[in-house]
């Protein structure tokens, strides 16, 4: 089986490169941002073309919370567009997709305001 870990290099991508020797039967690749900038939905279908994941772990984010409301375009694409550019490709290409996140982007108790199509 084949894992895509985007944000690959990241805090937690690292650790799951730490655990991922334990599973030897799976072939992960942990891609950077340069690798794979999930804002950009062609690049998201080119690397999922190329590598055909059975997973993808999706541990890109934009986490520095102090500079997200004047970053709020960068936030957005990272934190918003990225996700439903990586839904859509997964669910294109038959890939299961998991996503983790915190409760600084979302604690599940607010309402969605910054909804963009």
């Amino acid at each position: 089986m084949v894992v895509l870990v985007t944000g690959g290099f990241g805090q937690l991508g690292q650790s799951l490169q730490f655990i991922a020797e334990r599973y030897p039967n799976l072939q992960f690749h942990f891609l950077s941002s340069s690798e794979l900038n999930i804002a950009d939905k062609e690049n998201c279908k080119k690397v999922s073309s190329e590598l055909k994941p059975d997973f993808c772990i999706n541990s890109a984010a934009y986490t520095a919370v102090d500079k997200a409301e004047i970053e709020l375009e960068k936030a957005i694409q990272i934190n918003v567009i990225g996700p439903k550019n990586l839904a859509e490709t997964c669910k294109e290409f038959g890939t299961t997709l998991i996503h983790i996140s915190t409760d600084f982007v979302f604690d599940g108790n607010q309402k969605n305001t910054l909804h963009r199509s």
